[in-house]
């Protein structure tokens, strides 16, 4: 139960650095997100969810995150994009929470992420304006959702999730109920 608890501040705290530090502060919160369940998989935590109960769990973290990206975007030159793909993904979670039916997550991809870490990459770090080309700026766009669309098929509807390959491996069962 103790690990659970850190992993919660954590993941709480963490979104706060994304106000000092949107790139990196993001970054961080990724591979937070990311280790969170191999954590508690590892460390026998897990058993304490279900995994509904976890994914609900996740997905409100994922929640607070992207309200610290969203405000971070606030008078960024993709803002109006971003906000469209923020809310159809916070539409996406809530309807999870409330339904629990995790099929949603393929109609509502997770673009704005991948929209957000290429603001920060692309225009504000390497100065490289995307946008001024409208033929460049759609193609990256087109390839963000299909790439977006596979990953939420994979892990939303055949239940591949990153690193579960590990924990056969290790001997553990990442759906231990």
């Amino acid at each position: 139960m103790k690990i659970i608890i850190i992993l919660s501040i954590v993941r709480i705290i963490s979104p706060i650095s994304i106000l000092f530090y949107p790139l990196w502060g993001t970054i961080f919160c990724f591979l937070v997100d990311a280790a969170d369940h191999s954590v508690l998989v590892l460390t026998g935590a897990r058993k304490t969810f279900s995994l509904t109960r976890y994914e609900k769990y996740d997905k409100f973290l994922d929640l607070w995150q992207y309200m610290f990206m969203f405000l971070t975007s606030i008078g960024t030159p993709l803002f109006n994009i971003i906000s469209f793909f923020f809310f159809i993904r916070v539409f996406g979670n809530i309807f999870f929470l409330i339904t629990n039916n995790r099929e949603i997550f393929l109609y509502t991809p997770n673009v704005f992420e991948a929209l957000y870490i290429i603001y920060f990459i692309v225009l504000r770090y390497l100065q490289i304006d995307i946008t001024q080309n409208t033929l460049m700026f759609m193609f990256i766009i087109l390839v963000i959702l299909i790439l977006k669309f596979i990953q939420e098929y994979m892990v939303h509807h055949k239940g591949l999730f990153p690193f579960s390959f590990l924990y056969k491996k290790l001997g553990k069962d990442f759906f231990d109920k």
